[in-house]
């Protein structure tokens, strides 16, 4: 097989990719948003991009007949923390989104703010679910591993993914399988880690916090096996320079390393 390929595919190409990308996204925003999934996995985007949303401060009290969320939201406004860079609080606020404008959707909203004098600036902000009882979750990050899949499987079906199909392209090889795993695999062996590195943590730690202090609460929290660590990084940046590759060679017309190694090469229809 040569190893050169057609250069007008590569527009076609990742065309295809952002339109198979843009459904399994919104795939993947339903079927949190409408299934017992949301309580598990987060929103790929915040739900204020998703759909109108309402959002009202709250505080322990607002929650008072409900211990565990009364105590967890004790424990998020304790007051001042510092994380070794810089100081900041947080804001709690309970909202009601409407994803698409279809779907219900309650969750807390964390804003983390840095202390500049008076003026606040917002760093980033957290989302976590809760249900109609005042049930707090705290969803992993299933997103690259939901996405992965549902590409995975479109993939594999007989006539390709629907956006190889729209742009007028099929795999064509006797090794359509391995080659999906090669392009994949990596992505959704990494969106694994990050959802199962919640499960790890959980079994790494006690049940329960060693007290009520707020302190110590924190220090609970903060155990870490996989997100958050050097290998994260290491393999954050192992991924990015595997896609550049493939793309990069596709640019300059050559094969990227799972049509080579698959023996499968990508045609027009």
């Amino acid at each position: 097989m040569s190893a050169r390929a057609s250069p007008r595919l590569l527009t076609r190409r990742l065309a295809a990719l952002a339109g198979d990308l843009l459904i399994a996204g919104l795939i993947v925003i339903v079927l949190i948003a409408a299934t017992p999934l949301g309580r598990m996995a987060a929103l790929p985007l915040p739900p204020g991009l998703l759909g109108p949303t309402t959002c009202t401060p709250v505080t322990a009290e607002t929650f008072a007949d409900h211990a565990d969320t009364r105590l967890w939201i004790d424990i998020w406004q304790a007051g001042q923390r510092d994380p070794g860079e810089s100081r900041f609080s947080q804001e709690t606020s309970l909202c009601h989104a409407q994803i698409f404008g279809l779907l219900p959707y309650a969750h807390f909203k964390l804003t983390h703010l840095t202390l500049l004098d008076l003026d606040p600036l917002p760093l980033w902000v957290e989302i976590l679910p809760v249900d109609a009882s005042g049930t707090v979750y705290h969803p992993a990050d299933h997103t690259l591993a939901l996405v992965a899949c549902l590409m995975l499987l479109a993939a594999l079906q007989p006539y390709g993914s629907l956006g190889k199909r729209l742009l007028g392209l099929r795999v064509t090889g006797p090794h359509r399988f391995r080659r999906e795993a090669l392009r994949l695999g990596p992505f959704l062996l990494y969106g694994l880690l990050c959802a199962l590195d919640p499960l790890v943590v959980a079994g790494l730690r006690p049940d329960a916090p060693p007290s009520e202090n707020p302190a110590l609460i924190e220090a609970w929290l903060d155990t870490h096996w996989f997100l958050g660590t050097p290998w994260q990084s290491a393999v954050d940046w192992s991924l990015f320079a595997y896609a550049l590759l493939g793309l990069s060679l596709i640019a300059v017309r050559r094969l990227a390393p799972w049509d080579r190694l698959a023996q499968t090469t990508v045609t027009r229809q």
